[in-house]
């Protein structure tokens, strides 16, 4: 009895599915018209007339099939046939879809770039809406997915470039990201209709016993609301999902920013490890993967990099810094990449240059960086300088020339012109020995013009070459205002032990990281999974530190902050962990309340100076709370 009681169940569950899918099958068929007549309309001329016209015939023809299908459906379907009408369904989403794939391989025809980003951004959107009108079943997503896709992925494996080979690497994502989206989506619609069918049996029940069907229906409105809330997330997700689509750059940005929570514990995972005691084998396996880490990243960098300068939101955060240390830090953190090599790395600094300057310190950094790092790449032999020299000097300003010259394999006139654009190597891509996408003179470039700065370069094929660049630096006016107070100070084991933090992620990779990190530091710790439970945790205990994710469910970070000043003037030292990287999102989370913040992936080193920093005194919001009232 029970058991056809579960099948009777199951069979209605299925027909409800099976209505929902076809429901949505008539809409989306109806919509592929439109979106037909305009990629005929953007493609008209460009590709084959008869290629382009075989495909969109094939498409209508496979678009009219589902639409017939889904009205026959509704004449026919029961709740014995669910099933069956759903294998059917499955057929329907394949044979739809399989046309609609090659899409990929007839937009990469086309030799314009832009036509290359509307091929993938109609691609992303034709997925992005799968979610709504196929993922009710995952499988049926699942289909849809990798028929739309798989034929662009061996289109750009074909293409063999980096550039193709990036943009192959960043769909597999978006591809994981969709399925896991997909999966979430199947399993609250099967819940929420689970919910309708288990509301019709407890109505059915209410003629035995009114206190039961109250119980009941109590427990029933709860998961009711919470499935609502989950499917308003979903919507929410697919409304940003959307809008993401519509500029490339806002997409770039988005995937550099979901690229830094794996980063993050991939990064921070083989740190601790390496500095356990593996054997050699392993202890280079752990190595390469924090290369190829490390690569990622500085791909991922440059990108959100290229993608604030062309949307024009990057902007200069000014300070005084020392141009000596500055400089000295970069060649300390380079020298070990050229002696590798057998390279002579060289620092030549004007003896008049002995005053504090004021700029922003990190993009000048970034600037010399990557020179000496792109000098040191293309040189085999001989030697890599450093030169910096006073051009002119006045009381609120100086001019300085920094020049990186290197013995390398040089660059050949045809290509000087274009060695500062986009995606630009000095290696052929076939033929190339060294990695990197080529955005990093570009982005240097770029920088040196927002500092108001010009950038050169002579060199000659197989002699070497020289990049200069000139800079306005101001100057400080006084010592006392150039002054800071020191990042780092020495704390003994019992102060450690006396200093606590607390943890705050939603994400279990990187609380068990930050943990890991915090436990070989020797500070005691305590961990919150989400923002209602770090405000419980922090009103009832004391804590020195709050380590705390921006983005979570429920409640953010900076909400968390907001309430916590709302309540007390005497909270903890508050510091961000977060994966966005875009300097006006920095601001926003320090004027939410932050004392600081770390950027994913958060290193040990970089996490120790911060609480060093914290317990010598160097943030304001450095008191202790204990029992803030409610």
């Amino acid at each position: 009895m029970e058991l056809k009681l579960q099948r009777k169940m199951n069979n209605k569950l299925n027909l409800e599915l099976a209505k929902e899918s076809y429901k949505l099958a008539t809409k989306a068929s109806i919509g592929s018209f439109a979106t037909f007549a305009a990629i005929t309309y953007f493609f008209w001329g460009l590709v084959s007339t008869p290629l382009l016209l075989t495909w969109v015939c094939i498409n209508v023809i496979c678009s009219a099939s589902v639409f017939f299908v889904a009205r026959l459906f509704e004449n026919r379907v029961n709740l014995n046939n669910a099933d069956r009408w759903l294998g059917i369904y499955s057929i329907l989403v394949l044979v739809s879809e399989v046309p609609w794939g090659f899409l990929g391989p007839l937009g990469f025809m086309i030799e314009d770039e832009n036509y290359h980003m509307l091929t993938l951004f109609i691609l992303g959107g034709v997925t992005a809406g799968g979610i709504i009108t196929r993922a009710q079943i995952f499988r049926n997503y699942v289909l849809t997915l990798f028929a739309l896709l798989t034929p662009t992925l061996i289109t750009l494996l074909m293409q063999g470039t980096a550039l193709a080979e990036s943009v192959l690497i960043l769909i597999l994502i978006y591809m994981m990201f969709m399925l896991w989206v997909a999966k979430s989506y199947s399993r609250n619609v099967r819940r929420n209709i689970q919910l309708w069918l288990d509301n019709e049996k407890l109505l059915g029940e209410v003629r035995d016993s009114h206190a039961e069907i109250a119980k009941k229906n109590l427990e029933l409105t709860h998961e009711i609301e919470q499935g609502k809330e989950i499917e308003s997330q979903l919507i929410e997700a697919k409304e940003r999902s959307e809008r993401a689509s519509e500029a490339k750059n806002q997409f770039l940005a988005n995937v550099s920013h979901e690229l830094r929570t794996p980063l993050n514990g991939i990064m921070g995972f083989t740190e601790l490890l390496q500095e356990e005691h593996l054997d050699q084998k392993h202890n280079h396996y752990v190595s390469q993967i924090g290369k190829a880490a490390k690569s990622l990243l500085h791909i991922v960098n440059d990108i959100l990099d290229i993608t604030s300068i062309e949307s024009g939101q990057i902007s200069l955060n000014e300070e005084p810094f020392s141009l000596h240390t500055e400089m000295e830090e970069i060649l300390a953190i380079m020298r070990p990449i050229a002696e590798r090599k057998n390279l002579a790395l060289k620092l030549c600094i004007d003896d008049q240059l002995q005053k504090r300057l004021y700029g922003d310190a990190n993009r000048l950094r970034q600037i010399v960086s990557n020179l000496i790092s792109n000098a040191i790449k293309y040189t085999e032999s001989g030697y890599v300088s450093l030169n910096i020299k006073l051009l002119k000097s006045g009381s609120k300003r100086v001019w300085l020339r920094f020049e990186v010259e290197d013995t390398g394999i040089g660059i050949a006139e045809d290509g000087l012109s274009t060695i500062f654009d986009n995606f630009t190597r000095v290696e052929n891509f076939e033929t190339r020995k060294t990695e990197g996408a080529g955005l990093g003179l570009a982005i240097v470039k770029s920088l040196v013009l927002k500092m108001n700065g010009e950038l050169d370069v002579s060199s000659r094929l197989n002699e070497g070459s020289c990049f200069s660049l000139e800079l306005p630096l101001k100057v400080c006016a006084k010592d006392d205002f150039c002054l800071q107070p020191p990042r780092t100070a020495c704390i003994t084991e019992q102060q450690r032990q006396n200093f606590h933090v607390l943890v705050v992620d939603d994400n279990e990779i990187n609380r068990m990281l930050l943990c890991a990190f915090l436990a070989k530091l020797g500070n005691p710790y305590a961990v919150a999974s989400n923002g209602y439970e770090a405000l419980a945790q922090i009103r009832n205990n004391r804590f020195d530190v709050v380590l705390m994710d921006i983005q979570m469910p429920d409640i953010s970070g900076m909400d968390v902050a907001s309430r916590l000043r709302a309540e007390s003037t005497t909270i903890p030292i508050l510091i961000a962990t977060t994966a966005h990287a875009f300097p006006e999102q920095h601001q926003t989370i320090l004027d939410a309340g932050f004392s600081d913040l770390l950027t994913k992936p958060v290193g040990m080193e970089e996490l120790e100076k911060t609480l060093t920093h914290a317990y010598s005194g160097g943030y304001t919001e450095n008191r202790r709370v204990t029992n803030i009232p409610y």
